[in-house]
Protein backbone atom coordinates (compact mmCIF):
# COMPACT_ATOMS: atom_id res chain seq x y z
CA UNK A 1 0.00 0.00 0.00
CA UNK A 2 1.49 3.27 -1.09
CA UNK A 3 1.08 6.43 1.01
CA UNK A 4 0.81 9.79 -0.60
CA UNK A 5 1.23 13.21 0.92
CA UNK A 6 -1.88 15.22 1.17
CA UNK A 7 -2.95 18.48 2.74
CA UNK A 8 -4.10 16.47 5.75
CA UNK A 9 -1.80 15.00 8.36
CA UNK A 10 -1.81 11.24 8.70
CA UNK A 11 -2.69 11.48 12.39
CA UNK A 12 -6.10 13.00 11.99
CA UNK A 13 -7.98 15.73 10.30
CA UNK A 14 -5.67 18.65 11.25
CA UNK A 15 -4.15 20.36 8.21
CA UNK A 16 -0.34 20.38 8.05
CA UNK A 17 -0.24 24.16 7.86
CA UNK A 18 -1.97 24.40 11.25
CA UNK A 19 0.46 21.95 12.82
CA UNK A 20 3.41 23.96 11.48
CA UNK A 21 1.98 27.20 12.89
CA UNK A 22 1.49 25.54 16.27
CA UNK A 23 5.11 24.37 16.20
CA UNK A 24 6.24 27.89 15.30
CA UNK A 25 4.26 29.31 18.24
CA UNK A 26 5.73 26.70 20.57
CA UNK A 27 9.25 27.42 19.32
CA UNK A 28 8.68 31.18 19.67
CA UNK A 29 7.39 30.76 23.23
CA UNK A 30 10.30 28.49 24.07
CA UNK A 31 12.75 31.07 22.69
CA UNK A 32 11.05 33.85 24.67
CA UNK A 33 11.18 31.75 27.85
CA UNK A 34 14.82 30.97 27.15
CA UNK A 35 15.58 34.71 26.85
CA UNK A 36 13.77 35.41 30.13
CA UNK A 37 15.60 32.54 31.82
CA UNK A 38 18.95 33.79 30.51
CA UNK A 39 18.21 37.32 31.76
CA UNK A 40 17.20 35.92 35.15
CA UNK A 41 20.38 33.82 35.27
CA UNK A 42 22.50 36.86 34.39
CA UNK A 43 20.74 38.92 37.05
CA UNK A 44 21.41 36.18 39.61
CA UNK A 45 25.09 36.01 38.63
CA UNK A 46 25.47 39.79 38.94
CA UNK A 47 23.66 39.87 42.30
CA UNK A 48 25.89 37.10 43.68
CA UNK A 49 28.99 38.88 42.39
CA UNK A 50 27.89 42.11 44.07
CA UNK A 51 27.22 40.19 47.29
CA UNK A 52 30.76 38.79 47.21
CA UNK A 53 32.17 42.28 46.64
CA UNK A 54 30.17 43.67 49.58
CA UNK A 55 31.49 40.87 51.80
CA UNK A 56 35.02 41.78 50.72
CA UNK A 57 34.39 45.44 51.52
CA UNK A 58 33.01 44.53 54.94
CA UNK A 59 36.14 42.51 55.75
CA UNK A 60 38.27 45.45 54.64
CA UNK A 61 36.28 47.82 56.87
CA UNK A 62 36.71 45.47 59.83
CA UNK A 63 40.46 45.41 59.21
CA UNK A 64 40.52 49.19 59.15
CA UNK A 65 38.59 49.31 62.41
CA UNK A 66 41.02 46.84 63.98
CA UNK A 67 43.95 49.00 62.82
CA UNK A 68 42.43 52.01 64.57
CA UNK A 69 41.82 50.06 67.78
CA UNK A 70 45.35 48.64 67.75
CA UNK A 71 46.84 52.13 67.37
CA UNK A 72 44.69 53.46 70.22
CA UNK A 73 45.63 50.59 72.54
CA UNK A 74 49.32 50.96 71.66
CA UNK A 75 49.19 54.70 72.38
CA UNK A 76 47.56 54.08 75.77
CA UNK A 77 50.06 51.32 76.48
CA UNK A 78 52.98 53.64 75.68
CA UNK A 79 51.68 56.21 78.17
CA UNK A 80 50.88 53.67 80.91
CA UNK A 81 54.35 52.11 80.67
CA UNK A 82 55.82 55.47 81.75
CA UNK A 83 53.71 55.53 84.93
CA UNK A 84 54.97 54.36 88.29
CA UNK A 85 53.90 50.73 88.79
CA UNK A 86 51.69 51.57 91.82
CA UNK A 87 49.84 54.42 90.13
CA UNK A 88 46.08 53.94 89.90
CA UNK A 89 44.57 53.63 86.43
CA UNK A 90 40.93 53.28 85.50
CA UNK A 91 39.63 51.22 82.63
CA UNK A 92 36.06 51.04 81.42
CA UNK A 93 34.83 47.47 81.04
CA UNK A 94 31.24 46.98 79.85
CA UNK A 95 30.26 50.46 80.99
CA UNK A 96 31.86 50.14 84.44
CA UNK A 97 35.07 51.86 85.54
CA UNK A 98 37.48 49.42 87.12
CA UNK A 99 40.54 50.48 89.10
CA UNK A 100 43.90 48.89 88.27
CA UNK A 101 47.48 49.70 89.07
CA UNK A 102 49.73 50.52 86.13
CA UNK A 103 51.63 47.27 86.78
CA UNK A 104 48.38 45.27 86.48
CA UNK A 105 47.12 47.13 83.44
CA UNK A 106 50.25 46.86 81.23
CA UNK A 107 50.11 43.05 80.74
CA UNK A 108 46.35 43.23 80.25
CA UNK A 109 46.70 45.90 77.54
CA UNK A 110 49.57 44.01 75.88
CA UNK A 111 47.38 40.91 75.70
CA UNK A 112 44.54 42.96 74.17
CA UNK A 113 46.90 44.41 71.54
CA UNK A 114 48.20 40.93 70.72
CA UNK A 115 44.65 39.58 70.38
CA UNK A 116 43.69 42.48 68.10
CA UNK A 117 46.74 41.83 65.91
CA UNK A 118 45.79 38.15 65.64
CA UNK A 119 42.25 39.14 64.66
CA UNK A 120 43.68 41.44 62.01
CA UNK A 121 45.77 38.57 60.59
CA UNK A 122 42.66 36.38 60.42
CA UNK A 123 40.77 39.13 58.61
CA UNK A 124 43.68 39.57 56.21
CA UNK A 125 43.50 35.85 55.36
CA UNK A 126 39.72 36.12 54.93
CA UNK A 127 40.23 39.10 52.63
CA UNK A 128 42.69 37.18 50.46
CA UNK A 129 40.40 34.14 50.35
CA UNK A 130 37.42 36.32 49.43
CA UNK A 131 39.50 37.97 46.69
CA UNK A 132 40.37 34.55 45.27
CA UNK A 133 36.71 33.49 45.48
CA UNK A 134 35.66 36.65 43.63
CA UNK A 135 38.29 36.13 40.94
CA UNK A 136 37.27 32.49 40.41
CA UNK A 137 33.60 33.51 40.20
CA UNK A 138 34.46 36.34 37.80
CA UNK A 139 36.35 34.01 35.47
CA UNK A 140 33.78 31.23 35.77
CA UNK A 141 30.96 33.56 34.71
CA UNK A 142 33.04 35.65 32.29
CA UNK A 143 32.45 38.89 34.21
CA UNK A 144 34.48 41.86 33.13
CA UNK A 145 34.52 45.48 34.11
CA UNK A 146 33.72 48.08 31.48
CA UNK A 147 35.82 51.15 30.96
CA UNK A 148 34.03 54.47 31.19
CA UNK A 149 33.98 54.76 27.39
CA UNK A 150 32.52 51.26 26.98
CA UNK A 151 29.81 51.95 29.56
CA UNK A 152 28.88 55.22 27.84
CA UNK A 153 28.76 53.51 24.43
CA UNK A 154 26.46 50.78 25.80
CA UNK A 155 24.16 53.35 27.37
CA UNK A 156 23.91 55.21 24.08
CA UNK A 157 23.33 51.99 22.14
CA UNK A 158 20.55 50.95 24.55
CA UNK A 159 18.97 54.41 24.40
CA UNK A 160 18.93 54.51 20.57
CA UNK A 161 16.44 51.61 20.06
CA UNK A 162 14.18 53.03 22.78
CA UNK A 163 13.91 56.33 20.89
CA UNK A 164 12.73 54.67 17.65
Amino acid sequence: MMKTKSAQSTQGSVPLATVDKEKEKTVALTMANKDVNEEEAQRTVVEHFQKLRKQQQLISQLMSSLDTEIREYENVLTVIKEFEPERKCYREVSGTLICFTAAELVPLMEKIVQTQKEQKQLKRRELVEKGVEIEVYRREHNIRFLSQEEALARQQANAAPAQK
